[in-house]
């Protein structure tokens, strides 16, 4: 996939790699191709493309409801994974960053309700729920949330991205920023 990706970007085509860790990873990847294969990594462009918490939800429906019409169950997203994976790229805004989006408590938590997986007859009702009280807690503190904060901030945190909004912009706008035409 590396060797396919660099051919295309040498001649002058965008490539995208969806993960996070793009970085550590290419630079492995790199490494073992050659020593010169490093280099495209300073000329990559970081970026990450915002989905707001409150979108998300309503995205994963129409994105599972896609693929079960189609027949294609492994691309359902179920439980709260995508929610867990956001809280892992975004956080608690600090001082020196813009606000992507503001999280409600109440909202959170309805959230992980609907999203957590139901308890199952091989499952201890009482472990069960002692596992879902513990998930829930650590869930609200990776999005920020204290003891009495009903409010958080929310921004990347990973610094050197460019961050594409898509609450504030229309497919075709983000898919223009993403190949370099806006």
């Amino acid at each position: 996939m590396w060797k396919r990706g660099l051919a295309a970007a040498s001649e002058g085509k965008n490539v995208f790699f969806d993960i996070i860790e793009i970085d550590e990873i290419a630079r492995k990847a790199l490494e073992a191709l050659g020593p010169k294969t490093t280099e495209p990594l300073s000329l990559a462009n970081r970026i990450l493309v915002y989905c707001p918490f409150k979108t998300l939800p309503e995205r994963i429906d129409e994105r599972n409801r896609k693929a079960e019409e189609s027949g294609e169950p492994w691309e359902i997203r179920k439980g709260l994974f995508p929610f867990v994976q956001f809280a892992q790229i975004y956080g608690p805004k600090r001082p020196d960053q813009q606000t992507l989006e503001v999280l409600e408590r109440d909202f959170v938590l309805e959230i992980f309700e609907k999203y957590y997986p139901p308890c199952n007859e091989k499952q201890d009702r009482e472990s069960y729920e002692e596992q879902k009280s513990a998930n829930r807690k650590r869930f609200l503190q990776d999005l920020g949330f204290q003891p009495n904060i009903e409010r958080v901030e929310i921004a990347p945190r990973f610094e050197g991205y460019q961050v594409i909004n898509t609450g504030i912009r229309k497919p075709e706008e983000c898919a223009r920023i993403l190949i370099g035409e806006s």
